[in-house]
């Protein structure tokens, strides 16, 4: 390549963005893959998934409370920044007290949620931050659960040709999960029927019905000769 005086093509160097906060490696995981929560505000989850639209990907980001299993914040837009999630948690906040120092958010090792700028956030409300291992989905199994059920309820549903109606179908659906008194299922399966209770079996029911019973006699009309 040299004695021809060809150059290799080389990538350009990618700009620094998003500064990771100085804690990150001492973080710990307070959830432990405990979802479960003793009241409201204690302990929250969050995630971002993606929508694909002809447009390109539209991105929603969540917060859900533990003890509801309600999304309690959220915020969808056509990038994936810092502001994403923050503006998911400032609405999680208006929806839901908070405890100071009390108040888990645990999230993945993404570097939205392990910026420096949504650690600012999080200890200005005086929430503990809280993350899960690396390429272990199941250590935040609630948020990915829910976005699982988005994509299976509207998402996968439906083909989008610009990211404004994906956010208005998506934005509509999750509101009517805010607006909903119970959520089946614990948000995780919306639009569930819940099981009909179970009915004890009563001296009737019991008896046994002989087969022949239930077989339908059918009677036949004898053929009549045909005339020569």
């Amino acid at each position: 390549m040299h004695q021809a005086g060809l150059v290799a093509c080389q990538p350009r160097k990618r700009a620094r963005t998003t500064i990771p906060a100085q804690d990150l490696h001492h973080r710990p995981d307070l959830v432990k893959r405990n979802f479960t929560a003793n009241k409201p505000g204690q302990k929250w989850v969050g995630d971002i998934t993606y929508i694909p639209t002809w447009e390109g990907f539209t991105y929603l980001a969540t917060v859900m409370d533990c003890y509801s299993k309600k999304i309690i914040g959220y915020a969808i837009a056509g990038n994936m920044r810092t502001r994403l999630v923050a503006e998911a948690l400032h609405m999680a906040v208006r929806n839901c007290p908070v405890t100071r120092g009390e108040t888990v958010f645990h999230s993945d090792r993404g570097s939205q949620y392990t910026s420096a700028d949504y650690a600012e956030i999080m200890n200005t409300y005086g929430i503990r931050a809280s993350v899960g291992r690396i390429g272990s989905c199941y250590d935040n199994a609630a948020a990915e659960s829910f976005n699982a059920t988005c994509k299976k309820e509207v998402v996968n549903r439906k083909i989008y040709p610009t990211r404004k109606h994906a956010i208005k179908d998506v934005t509509a659906w999750i509101e009517q999960l805010l607006q909903s008194e119970t959520t089946p299922l614990s948000a995780r399966v919306p639009h569930t029927q819940p099981r009909p209770p179970r009915m004890e079996p009563t001296p009737e029911s019991s008896l046994e019905i002989p087969f022949f019973s239930s077989v339908h006699k059918t009677h036949s009309t004898p053929m009549r000769p045909r005339p020569m």
